[in-house]
């Protein structure tokens, strides 16, 4: 929305897919900030218990105001590749299976799309995800402290394949989330915004013109 009128100027234009690309990195950055707040509020959650209200007041309590951005740069970056898979790769991928050129079944093509997407996004989040659940798991820094620091104690700890614990139930959900994605855009797309799916009639109209 907002990036993609930033980067056309406001023309009615497609975006290419780079520009798709960035738009929607853009996009994901901007939401790994309430992401990382919301996220780290949950896992003290799940580790201490509390309240909604009470666990980031805890947490405030003990370590400031930038206690609540624990955990916020790999948000970021994890952010930026999940939302460029599901607003960038998957719906390209769809998009072009379904062309003239390769007229795949839609159904076929959104799983093609959501798999290839899903599985390549949750390769480039699932290291920064990782990274982020240890350090807002440890919010006193006993054993992770900064995100390079975390990310030297988890290798040092296992190798590459630490990063990757979890990988495949991740990936999983990811594939799912891209395919009820797509599906939910391609039904709904056409009755949200009609004027850019013209009927029939409009079509026959302006070949008529």
């Amino acid at each position: 929305g907002f990036f993609q009128k930033l980067i056309t100027g406001g023309t009615e234009r497609s975006l290419t897919f780079a520009e798709e690309l960035g738009s929607s990195m853009a996009s994901g950055a901007i939401s790994g900030v309430p992401c990382a707040i919301m996220e780290l509020t949950m896992i003290q959650q799940q580790r201490f218990g509390g309240s909604l209200w009470g666990t980031p007041a805890r947490i405030m309590q003990a370590q400031g105001p930038s206690g609540l951005l624990r955990g916020l740069l790999p948000a970021i970056n994890r952010e930026c590749f999940f939302t460029a898979g599901y607003l960038g790769v998957s719906p390209y991928l769809h998009t072009m299976l379904m062309s003239d050129e390769y007229k795949w079944n839609p159904f076929v093509a959104n799983i093609t799309a959501a798999s290839v997407g899903g599985v390549l996004a949750g390769a480039l989040t699932h290291p920064f995800d990782t990274i982020k659940s240890c350090m807002q798991g440890d919010i006193e820094r006993k054993h992770y402290g900064t995100f390079s620091q975390t990310a030297r104690v988890l290798y040092e700890k296992g190798g590459p394949g630490q990063f990757f614990q979890g990988f495949t139930a991740r990936a999983s959900m990811i594939v799912l989330a891209f395919l009820i994605f797509n599906e939910t855009k391609l039904r709904l797309a056409p009755i949200m915004c009609p004027h850019h799916f013209p009927s029939d009639a409009d079509k026959w109209e302006k070949i008529e013109k």
